[in-house]
Protein backbone atom coordinates (compact mmCIF):
# COMPACT_ATOMS: atom_id res chain seq x y z
CA UNK A 1 0.00 0.00 0.00
CA UNK A 2 1.07 3.34 -0.83
CA UNK A 3 2.13 5.35 2.64
CA UNK A 4 -0.20 8.07 1.74
CA UNK A 5 -2.84 5.24 2.75
CA UNK A 6 -1.25 3.74 5.52
CA UNK A 7 -2.47 6.76 7.98
CA UNK A 8 -5.86 7.12 8.17
CA UNK A 9 -5.67 10.76 9.37
CA UNK A 10 -9.54 10.76 11.48
CA UNK A 11 -7.38 8.37 13.49
CA UNK A 12 -7.18 9.83 17.20
CA UNK A 13 -4.15 7.25 18.32
CA UNK A 14 -2.33 6.61 14.76
CA UNK A 15 -1.93 2.74 15.22
CA UNK A 16 1.05 0.22 13.35
CA UNK A 17 0.90 0.32 9.88
CA UNK A 18 -0.52 -3.62 9.10
CA UNK A 19 1.83 -3.97 6.06
CA UNK A 20 4.43 -2.62 7.95
CA UNK A 21 4.31 -3.85 11.87
CA UNK A 22 8.21 -1.91 11.87
CA UNK A 23 5.83 1.56 10.83
CA UNK A 24 4.45 3.67 12.68
CA UNK A 25 2.10 7.35 12.41
CA UNK A 26 3.44 10.13 14.05
CA UNK A 27 0.69 13.53 14.26
CA UNK A 28 2.45 16.60 15.13
CA UNK A 29 0.32 19.80 15.61
CA UNK A 30 2.48 23.03 15.66
CA UNK A 31 0.47 26.42 17.06
CA UNK A 32 1.19 29.96 16.44
CA UNK A 33 3.24 31.09 13.96
CA UNK A 34 7.29 30.58 13.31
CA UNK A 35 9.74 28.28 12.35
CA UNK A 36 9.17 24.52 12.47
CA UNK A 37 13.15 23.40 12.18
CA UNK A 38 12.31 20.96 9.69
CA UNK A 39 14.19 20.35 6.19
CA UNK A 40 13.12 17.77 4.13
CA UNK A 41 13.39 16.51 0.33
CA UNK A 42 11.69 15.53 -2.66
CA UNK A 43 11.16 11.29 -2.50
CA UNK A 44 12.53 10.19 -5.62
CA UNK A 45 10.54 6.49 -5.48
CA UNK A 46 6.88 8.84 -4.66
CA UNK A 47 5.36 12.40 -4.43
CA UNK A 48 5.75 11.50 -0.33
CA UNK A 49 8.65 13.93 1.16
CA UNK A 50 11.19 12.80 3.56
CA UNK A 51 12.44 14.85 6.91
CA UNK A 52 16.14 15.35 6.18
CA UNK A 53 16.95 17.44 9.34
CA UNK A 54 15.92 18.81 12.22
CA UNK A 55 16.94 21.60 14.42
CA UNK A 56 17.83 21.23 18.10
CA UNK A 57 15.32 22.60 20.36
CA UNK A 58 13.14 23.07 17.99
CA UNK A 59 8.72 22.55 17.74
CA UNK A 60 9.37 19.87 15.28
CA UNK A 61 11.80 18.05 17.81
CA UNK A 62 9.72 19.30 20.32
CA UNK A 63 6.73 17.17 18.23
CA UNK A 64 9.36 13.89 18.05
CA UNK A 65 9.90 13.94 14.10
CA UNK A 66 13.09 12.79 13.39
CA UNK A 67 15.08 12.80 10.39
CA UNK A 68 13.59 9.57 7.66
CA UNK A 69 9.81 10.40 8.67
CA UNK A 70 7.67 10.87 5.72
CA UNK A 71 5.19 13.56 5.63
CA UNK A 72 2.34 12.65 4.11
CA UNK A 73 -0.49 15.10 4.94
CA UNK A 74 -0.26 19.08 5.88
CA UNK A 75 -3.41 20.27 7.23
CA UNK A 76 -5.16 16.63 6.35
CA UNK A 77 -3.94 17.48 2.40
CA UNK A 78 -2.60 14.45 0.76
CA UNK A 79 0.99 16.03 0.74
CA UNK A 80 0.82 14.52 -3.44
CA UNK A 81 -1.84 16.52 -3.89
CA UNK A 82 0.49 19.50 -3.40
CA UNK A 83 3.60 20.61 -5.49
CA UNK A 84 6.84 20.78 -3.24
CA UNK A 85 7.04 24.55 -3.34
CA UNK A 86 3.48 24.84 -1.84
CA UNK A 87 4.40 22.22 0.97
CA UNK A 88 7.56 24.45 1.72
CA UNK A 89 5.54 27.59 1.76
CA UNK A 90 2.66 26.09 4.29
CA UNK A 91 5.28 24.76 6.52
CA UNK A 92 8.06 27.78 6.37
CA UNK A 93 5.16 30.66 7.05
CA UNK A 94 2.50 28.85 9.26
CA UNK A 95 -0.38 31.58 10.17
CA UNK A 96 -2.28 29.31 11.73
CA UNK A 97 -1.96 25.99 13.45
CA UNK A 98 -0.60 23.17 11.83
CA UNK A 99 -1.45 19.64 11.62
CA UNK A 100 1.28 17.48 10.19
CA UNK A 101 0.99 13.48 9.39
CA UNK A 102 3.85 11.35 9.31
CA UNK A 103 4.77 7.78 8.73
CA UNK A 104 8.27 6.36 10.73
CA UNK A 105 9.87 3.47 9.09
CA UNK A 106 12.18 1.56 11.48
CA UNK A 107 15.18 0.81 9.11
CA UNK A 108 17.26 -1.26 11.61
CA UNK A 109 17.39 -4.79 10.26
CA UNK A 110 17.74 -7.69 12.73
CA UNK A 111 21.68 -8.86 12.71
Amino acid sequence: AALSRMCAADEPEPPPIEDDPQSKCIKALFEGTGQLGLDFQDSTESSILEVVGIVPGSPAEQQGIHPGDMLIRVNDVLVEKLTPQEVRLILTRPDRPLSLLLVRQDRKRPN
